[in-house]
């Protein structure tokens, strides 16, 4: 089977994967709960839809910081149509938010140099993270002090945090120092996969061009990371629009503490699906 064929049949499976975990998520809440939700919210669904171009644009300009130099010359449109489609899969998929940087490649194959291409998507999955990290601390000394927590929850929480981080600053070491090609070796040595010297000598290729970037251009790297905290900080504008088309209790303070623990439950717990 050619590698043009297998992609194709992996973004088809994708696609069905998300078609079905969609109709399981309507089956559990109810389609008339849902539909009686949205009669509630009625045209505020069009403003709740269209704040979500913040997270988008940021998140966008997040990536875009993280391309090697020279940066490529490439639509910021089309730029934001990968990353969106990319976001999809990783929203509708139990592929651990990996699924959508796999997408994301594919989209802007052709496009952008391909060892630059995915280099940009591996450094910016690691300054999202960085900038999910930020973000949840920045808002824990906000809401911490005054959400109503059991103590052994409060002490889960911190625990996995530190674990959270401590794995960010793992990642960051691991492509400053090369990690792709290194695991694929061990891989290789321990009898789980099959390679040839030429696919390690790409990897070895795109592990240079990381490093590089971290080692020539930590301002982007850190610029990365800002611009994804304000993708992670836009979500509260869509807890504060939920709960006010819902015509619940709303404030700024409730919009943040929900969002910001949800984003730390969200990212301690990336491995498990839906």
């Amino acid at each position: 089977m050619s590698t043009q064929r297998a992609l194709h049949i992996a973004e088809r499976i994708f696609l069905l994967i998300g078609l079905v975990l969609l109709g399981v998520l309507l089956h559990q809440l109810g389609v008339q709960t849902v539909v009686r939700n949205l009669r509630l919210v009625g045209w505020g669904i069009v403003p709740l839809i269209l704040q979500e171009v913040l997270s988008f644009v940021a998140n966008t300009m997040g990536w875009l910081a993280a391309f090697p130099t020279p940066r490529p010359q490439i639509a910021f449109t089309h730029l934001l149509r990968a990353r969106i489609a990319g976001d999809a899969v990783n929203y509708l998929t139990p592929t651990a938010t990996l699924g959508g940087e796999f997408v994301r490649t594919r989209f802007l194959n052709g496009h952008v140099d391909g060892t630059s291409l995915v280099a940009s998507v591996a450094v910016a999955k690691v300054s999202q993270t960085i900038g999910q990290i930020a973000f949840v601390f920045i808002g824990f000394a906000f809401v911490w002090d005054d959400t109503p927590l059991p103590p052994v929850v409060r002490r889960s929480l911190l625990i996995g945090l530190a674990l959270f981080s401590a794995l960010g600053v793992a990642l960051i070491v691991a492509q400053r120092r090369g990690m792709f090609a290194p695991v694929l070796q061990l891989a290789h040595r321990l009898g789980l996969f099959q390679h040839t010297s030429e696919f390690i000598r790409r990897l070895q290729h795109l592990d240079a061009e990381i490093a590089r970037f971290h080692g020539h251009a930590r301002g982007a790297f850190v610029l990365s990371s800002i611009w994804f905290c304000a993708g992670w900080a836009a979500g509260v504008i869509e807890i504060y629009l939920i709960l006010w088309l819902l015509g619940l209790p709303v404030s700024v303070h409730r919009a943040l503490t929900i969002e910001v623990f949800s984003v730390a439950l969200d990212g301690m717990f990336f491995f498990v699906p839906s």
